[in-house]
């Protein structure tokens, strides 16, 4: 499942690049994660209004609650609308096209092979590796919020059993987890706006590590 959604939504992100001029990026991205936080709050609140509308969010061992599971019938239906209609609507630029924006030379006559995804692999450049390196623990960081969320507030906050996973007091941490992704979604939202600014005055790589940190606090908050 995480194999699709991110097959499915990174080119959208690689697309907003090849999309703009570099003195646009920072405005669409910024436009993106506004977006993206929007739909990232319905989606977290999904099972708990769900639950609130009577849908019942108690199941079985070995099986997913009702809510969720209409959530994720919803999600999927949104997505599927939204690529199609992006590939109904959005074209493309051409390798030539972009060059020439960028006031480059391309040669239309170059054609692109899968060996080249290697070649440029190995020649990353110094910058792109120390990126990389970042990249490994924000996600592991992140992957690891994904995963244990549910069950690290459901013992610690809710005084729940680590087996304890089938029950409705779980299931209430779970709807409660939901609420909180929805509002950390949320927050990212004035803080697209932040980053303008921000980024103009102290630099993109300065403002990338200020968010870091403030999502290694938020992290760190949880104990707490």
């Amino acid at each position: 499942m995480d194999a699709s959604v991110n097959i499915s939504m990174e080119p959208f992100r690689a697309l907003v690049g090849d999309m703009l001029s570099k003195e646009q990026g920072t405005v669409g991205f910024s436009v993106q994660t506004i977006l993206i936080g929007i739909g990232a709050v319905i989606g977290s609140s999904l099972p708990a209004i769900l639950s609130w509308m009577g849908v019942s969010n108690v199941a079985p061992a070995g099986f997913v609650a009702p809510n969720v599971i209409y959530a994720f019938y919803a999600g999927a239906l949104i997505l599927l609308a939204a690529i199609l209609y992006t590939i109904a609507t959005t074209r493309e630029y051409t390798p030539a096209e972009l060059s020439a924006f960028a006031g480059e030379n391309h040669d239309a006559e170059a054609k692109a092979s899968f060996s080249d995804m290697f070649k440029d692999f190995a020649n990353i450049p110094a910058n792109m590796k120390k990126l990389g390196v970042v990249q490994f623990f924000s996600w592991f960081a992140l992957f690891s919020m994904w995963v244990f969320t549910t069950s690290a507030i459901a013992t610690h906050h809710f005084g729940l059993q680590p087996d304890d996973t089938h029950s409705e007091a779980f299931n209430k941490a779970g709807d409660f987890t939901g609420s909180l992704f929805g509002w950390y979604n949320f927050f990212a939202i004035p803080f697209a706006f932040v980053l303008i600014p921000l980024a103009a005055r102290i630099g993109k790589k300065q403002t990338h590590a200020l968010a870091l940190a403030s999502g290694g606090l938020g992290l760190i908050s949880f104990s707490l």
